[in-house]
């Protein structure tokens, strides 16, 4: 019995020191907000809203409880009665380190970790964009103009509309990818590869929370260790290898809100006059090892 006992003894402090992972393991936390300020902080985010005075953002208590302690931000943005078709509207935040936007490194492993509720009444549209990781276009040093041409976000989260069949329209996740080799991206658009990585349907996450957890390394080398792996309530929905991103000088930063550039095409939905969702729990870490 005595040895039986030492034996026990021995296995319970064996178990925690197995799960100890090893210090060049362990992720470095860049950014971490959950809102329970009660105020957005301007040291942490950034604002673009579009038209001014058409959306707004804060941090408030949800009625249907926050995803991690009681508050949450709250982003709100109305149609613009005066747009016109190709108009775009927004109201992002993007995410800042030490009072300053973030941009990413090329070739440094990321984890970005965020909390998405989407109303139970979202009605179906075109589409709109409820996180970016958007590449800023790289800059002359000596007349100031931009080298590159229109391509949007490096990467985008989206939720849209899609026909099934009879006008049957159904809510839909779609993450969009891109890159490009090249040093300068043209106008044409052909010039860089855009690739949906992730589209699957959406109707069951409304009303409720939804977790994201996006690993990724940006590399636009076609030969380099770019990744993306996504991950949907713990349950892995992209797994991709491959070449990531524009070739820039800095790379992308993440921002996330409502941004729609479609909203006053003349296939948008008519009724959708108004959109509501909510943030929570937004992380961003340094991998020190690529995510399994």
């Amino acid at each position: 019995m005595k040895k039986l006992a030492s034996r026990l003894r021995r296995r319970r402090y064996l178990l925690p020191a197995l799960l100890v992972l090893p210090a060049a393991w362990l992720p470095t936390q860049l950014f971490y907000d959950g809102f329970e300020s009660g105020t957005i902080d301007s040291n942490k985010w950034k604002p673009s809203i579009h038209p001014t005075g058409l959306g707004w953002a804060s941090a408030m208590q949800p009625t249907f409880g926050a995803r991690q302690g009681s508050k949450a931000m709250k982003v709100t943005m109305n149609k613009d009665p005066q747009g016109q078709p190709g108009d775009k509207q927004r109201v992002e935040h993007a995410l800042k380190q030490n009072g300053i936007i973030h941009f990413t490194d090329f070739n440094q492993q990321y984890g970005y970790h965020f909390s998405v509720y989407v109303p139970s009444d979202w009605e179906p549209d075109i589409q709109d964009t409820i996180s970016q990781w958007f590449a800023p276009k790289d800059v002359d040093p000596i007349t100031g103009q931009k080298l590159d041409g229109p391509r949007g976000p490096a990467m985008s989260l989206k939720l849209k509309a899609v026909d099934e069949g009879s006008n049957n329209w159904v809510h839909y996740w779609e993450l969009v990818l891109k890159w490009d080799d090249n040093p300068a991206t043209t106008v044409n658009p052909d010039s860089f590869t855009r690739i949906v990585l992730w589209t699957e349907n959406a109707s069951s996450d409304l009303g409720r929370w939804v977790d994201f957890e996006v690993y990724l390394k940006w590399d636009w080398n076609p030969n380099g260790a770019g990744y993306v792996k996504m991950y949907r309530d713990g349950q892995v929905v992209v797994d991709y290898n491959g070449p990531t991103g524009f070739h820039d000088d800095k790379g992308p930063y993440y921002k996330c809100g409502l941004y729609k550039y479609t909203w006053h095409d003349p296939s948008a939905n008519p009724n959708v006059t108004s959109r509501t969702l909510y943030f929570d729990r937004v992380i961003l870490n340094e991998e020190p090892r690529p995510w399994p």
